[in-house]
Formats: C-alpha cells, sequence, structure tokens
C-alpha cells in the first residue's frame, strides 16, 4: 500500500499524458473531402463510329474525363451491350458489369485523387477514348 502512495510526480503526470494522447488518438476525426451536392452529371456515349468503338463526350472521343468525388457518370451505349471494368476503388463495383442499358455510377467519396483506366468491351472489342478511356479525379476541376 506504501508503494502505491509513494509514485513520485513524473510518474503520474505521464501516466496522465499517455492517457490523453490515447484518448486523443481514438476520438480523432477523419478529415473529408466537401462534396458539393449540384456536380453535373457526365454523359457519355459509346457507339460504333470511324469503324471502331469509341467512348464520346459532346460527339468527340473522350480522352481524359475529369470528375469530383460524388460526381455521376452515365455511359450509354448505342445499339449493342457492353462490358464496362473499372478499378472497384473508383466506383466501389467489384465486378464488370454486362447491359445494354444506360449505366450511371457515382464517384466513390472516399477515392484518391489520380487517374483510373477502365475499359468498354463490345463484342470482344474494346472500345477507344483517349485509349484506353481514363477517369480523373480531381479535388476542383
Amino acid at each position: 500500500m506504501d508503494s502505491f502512495l509513494s509514485l513520485d510526480l513524473g510518474s503520474v503526470v505521464t501516466v496522465v499524458l499517455l492517457g490523453y494522447i490515447i484518448y486523443l488518438l481514438n476520438n480523432r476525426r477523419k478529415k473529408r473531402a466537401t462534396i458539393p451536392r449540384d456536380l453535373p452529371l457526365i454523359s457519355l456515349t459509346v457507339k460504333f463510329e470511324n469503324e471502331r468503338w469509341e467512348v464520346q463526350l459532346d460527339g468527340s472521343v473522350a480522352g481524359k474525363v475529369s470528375v469530383r468525388r460524388g460526381q455521376k457518370i452515365r455511359w450509354t451505349i448505342e445499339g449493342a451491350e457492353a462490358t464496362y471494368n473499372f478499378p472497384s476503388v473508383l466506383f466501389g463495383v467489384e465486378d464488370a458489369l454486362a447491359t445494354s442499358e444506360p449505366l450511371t455510377l457515382t464517384v466513390s467519396t472516399d477515392v484518391p485523387t489520380g487517374r483510373y483506366i477502365y475499359s468498354v468491351e463490345i463484342d470482344g472489342e474494346c472500345a477507344v477514348g483517349g485509349s484506353p478511356p481514363t477517369v480523373m479525379v480531381e479535388d476542383e476541376i
């Protein structure tokens, strides 16, 4: 019992500080990027043109498409079924998606900024779009 009471001030301060540091580490909040609610929908068209399948934005081959976290992208294919393959971190989609209907996906709020290459395959042929199609996630556009 006497040894408990004989703790020196330095030991007490050390224990209190360690407890406070552990508390801070356990209760810190993750800083999240602010995601505007009014981000425009990006509409891409997958069509057979110039003797090849193309991913187009506003009638031209879509090279890099710049987006922000939380923004929606829609792909519409004309006259065929397409299989879309995306990095899972980009939209949270793990598997390939095959559809002849418009496909709308929302960019993940947790995706790091950077360049993400994806593919669109129609009847065994990959569509071009900046070869290969690319989504660029940016903090500001």
